[in-house]
């Protein structure tokens, strides 16, 4: 799998895990009555959110990840094989209308930008300030989390935080909360992947 591998589309994924870290990021980034108050609702929140390349290999992922920085590609069976093994955690896919020239430009950035990009894990503070005591989120793209490289990868295609208002055109504050949120009010089809469709939604 190489730079120059051909690509029909892209897609983004959202997850939310039942572990700890995922639990800790749904509750930081998610609003404050689901966070306080309705702790059910925190299983509705993303807390991950990556790419996913259609390839005539097969599916592709590439994410940010606190132990791999930005990095990939990684096979979606991945993805999938976490939702079989654990039927709690879930999993979403949004199609985001970028096909052929496009898919293959941002598939190309995604490729040049490994190495380059470290995971800001002191974002997570940095949202949790913001959402709670409205504290500012400086402008820095030199470090990332996973929904700010998804929206830098597929910016200028699509301004992502032109579709989360409170962004105010800042990368730094996308979340996979609001993002979601986001694709969502927009009209952007948000599919929830079942474990029993696992197999089915990799052919």
């Amino acid at each position: 799998m190489t730079i120059h591998t051909k690509v029909f589309s892209v897609s983004a994924f959202f997850t939310r895990s039942t572990g700890k870290i995922g639990g800790i990021i749904a509750q930081t980034t998610s609003p404050l009555r689901a966070a306080f108050f309705n702790r059910k609702a925190l299983k509705n929140i993303p807390a991950h959110t990556g790419l996913v390349f259609d390839t005539p290999q097969g599916k592709q992922v590439f994410e940010a990840h606190h132990d791999t920085n930005w990095s990939g590609p990684t096979p979606w069976e991945d993805q999938l094989k976490k939702k079989d093994d654990n039927p709690n955690r879930r999993l979403w896919l949004v199609d985001l209308h970028l096909v052929t020239v496009e898919a293959q430009d941002v598939w190309e950035r995604c490729h040049a930008w490994r190495g380059l990009w470290d995971y800001h894990s002191g974002q997570l503070a940095l949202f949790y300030l913001w959402r709670r005591l409205r504290l500012p989120v400086p402008r820095d793209s030199s470090k990332v989390v996973c929904s700010e490289a998804v929206g830098r990868m597929v910016n200028p295609y699509l301004d992502i935080t032109g579709l989360v208002p409170q962004t105010k055109g800042n990368h730094d504050k996308l979340t996979p909360a609001n993002m979601m949120k986001g694709f969502h009010d927009s009209g952007f089809e948000i599919e929830e992947i079942l474990a029993e469709k696992a197999e089915e939604k990799n052919s």
